[in-house]
């Protein structure tokens, strides 16, 4: 039982980290005042309390997550938007390209076309937030620099569900008239991922929760 127990402690040591070194020396020098019968079952909890520890940082329900991670959320949430944006306002035929003869030619004489090229010119403008997100994105990744106004992340936040609100609300007056106000692929990829990756870029600005030692006995 006794060499049992001694293979759970050193069991328990190699699971802790470094920053953990001395609670390990203490859990061996306790060990020696345990009684005989009592530490098999000491040593299982110090091995239970050490993968519990170990596992904490892992812990995503904090949503602080490796800078390695992050960069794959950056990519995800900002990256789309950013080359949608890219190839609708300067790519040809982009918005930049086209002229107020264009506009007046093809637009303004459709039913809803004034609809139409208002949230094309709204659209291309809230659409920089996309590099604006992948710059904020990557300088976190880089530097460990997280979104700290809170001025700005909520206008980063809040102005495309304001121009998607305001877009659906418009659609249904002046819009096109086949024209129904819909949640689908596009609003999910260009609102809802670069919403949620700026609300995770501020809520990383928040300083962190100093880490808990969890007792053995």
């Amino acid at each position: 039982m006794s060499a049992l127990a001694s293979i759970c402690l050193q069991f328990a040591s190699w699971l802790l980290r470094k920053e953990h070194s001395e609670w390990a020396r203490a859990m061996h020098s306790e060990f020696q005042h345990v009684g005989e019968s009592e530490r098999l079952s000491w040593a299982f909890g110090c091995v239970v309390a050490a993968i519990k520890q170990r596992w904490a940082p892992m812990n995503t329900g904090d949503f602080r997550i490796s800078r390695w991670v992050m960069l794959v959320e950056i990519l995800g949430c900002f990256g789309p938007l950013t080359l949608g944006w890219s190839l609708f306002t300067f790519d040809q035929p982009g918005l930049i390209h086209h002229s107020l003869a264009d506009v007046e030619r093809w637009y303004l004489p459709l039913p809803g076309g004034a609809f139409i090229i208002s949230m094309m010119i709204a659209g291309a403008v809230v659409g920089v937030i996309g590099p604006i997100g992948l710059f904020l994105g990557l300088r976190y990744v880089v530097f460990g620099r997280a979104l700290e106004s809170k001025a700005l992340g909520a206008a980063l936040i809040g102005t495309p569900i304001l121009l998607t609100i305001v877009g659906w609300i418009a659609g249904m007056f002046f819009g096109p008239p086949d024209f129904r106000p819909q949640f689908d692929s596009i609003t999910f990829v260009f609102v809802c991922l670069p919403v949620a990756a700026f609300a995770h870029l501020m809520y990383l600005a928040r300083p962190a929760a100093p880490p808990q030692i969890l007792a053995v006995a």
